[in-house]
């Protein structure tokens, strides 16, 4: 009987003298007693195992944008043989990135952030858990952008009406400073008639 039920083994035999002990000591049974030979049965089934992660792909964003990064695996450490069993789980991987690195930044020097996203490879989409913590985070930057822009854009709106106040006040004030020069003037004049009749009136022309 062969010592393994597939690929290569080994088979042994005994080989026992069949003869009383008086034969025994006439004929001296000859030969060994014990043979051992390899024997050779059907192949044995290998299941297949998964091989290591890729490295994670560079984000496909760029400049604060969201983008995808993908990983792969592949069933081949080793891949099944002889009707052995196929790797569980998916072959592929995919988080969503933000990218908070600018174009000028070499893309192997590029940071991301990354939210985990398991892949159904079956279905193509992510459960609902996972599904509401991308949406959490996505309301949470997006009520962080608004509230900056919001402020900017009050601060601009106070900036342009000071502005415009200021110029329409300093108009103003240069409108009405040739006015008030003439008034003194003119009432300066009236004194001098009152006061000095015989005087050469100032209103002439010299």
């Amino acid at each position: 009987m062969c010592s393994t039920t597939c690929g290569e083994g080994l088979r042994s035999r005994t080989v026992y003298c069949d003869l009383t002990y008086e034969q025994v000591n006439h004929y001296k049974c000859r030969g060994e007693t014990a043979y051992v030979v390899g024997c050779k049965m059907k192949q044995c089934t290998v299941d297949g195992n998964w091989s290591i992660w890729s490295p994670w792909e560079v984000c496909t964003a760029a400049c604060g944008k969201m983008g995808l990064t993908n990983r792969s695996r592949a069933c081949v450490d080793p891949d099944p043989q002889n009707g052995g069993k196929m790797c569980s789980g998916s072959h592929f991987e995919s988080k969503l990135c933000i990218s908070t690195s600018c174009p000028d930044t070499t893309p192997k020097n590029r940071l991301v952030t990354e939210i985990p996203v398991a892949y159904d490879e079956h279905h193509g989409g992510t459960d609902d858990s996972q599904s509401s913590q991308i949406e959490s985070f996505l309301s949470k930057h997006s009520l962080l952008m608004a509230s900056i822009i919001g402020s900017v854009g009050f601060i601009l709106s106070v900036f342009i009406v000071t502005a415009f106040i200021y110029r329409y006040l300093e108009k103003k004030r240069l409108r009405t400073t040739p006015y008030r020069m003439k008034k003194v003037r003119f009432e300066g004049d009236i004194r001098t008639v009152v006061l000095y009749p015989n005087s050469k009136n100032p209103m002439e022309s010299t």
